[in-house]
């Protein structure tokens, strides 16, 4: 299999990307896929529970893998090699993450019991942090379709 090789953005890159992303959910989505290296299929499978906030790291276990409709749709999987990556991010990514924290919240009141994955409290603490308006998990091409906004 031939593997293409990652190319990291360069600062000046990264410094135009945060001049236009935002701060909604897929702009914070973003930031922390530039400034932590996780995978789209990792970021968008972050759940709250892998966020230690006290500790001052993440802890990325599964991604959000999509499977044909037939085989269940959109699914937890484990990592490459069933290995857990804990990763200790920039304050700045935390501090992002715990202000996404009240957003989502707003969220979740507006939707009010259409809101999916909140309604027991093992539910709370393992929900998704990026969501649709509705607690849905996101889906991969439409977060790719808003970052090829922001890069033209």
């Amino acid at each position: 299999m031939e593997r293409k090789e990652i190319k990291p953005l360069t600062d000046e890159q990264v410094r135009a990307l945060l001049a236009v992303i935002g701060d909604d959910g897929y702009g914070t989505l973003l930031k922390v896929v530039v400034f932590t290296g996780l995978r789209l299929a990792e970021a968008i499978g972050l759940t709250w529970d892998c966020i230690d906030f006290e500790k001052r790291r993440l802890i990325v276990n599964k991604q959000l893998q999509k499977r044909p409709i037939a085989d269940g749709g959109f699914t937890f999987t484990p990592l490459t090699n069933d290995k857990t990556l804990v990763i200790a991010p920039a304050p700045f990514v935390l501090d992002l993450l715990k202000c996404w924290q009240q957003p989502q919240a707003e969220e979740r009141l507006r939707a009010g019991w259409e809101w999916k994955g909140w309604k027991s409290e093992k539910e709370r603490q393992t929900a998704l942090v990026f969501t649709t308006a509705f607690g849905v998990h996101l889906h991969p091409q439409t977060v790719y379709n808003h970052f090829k906004e922001f890069a033209v």
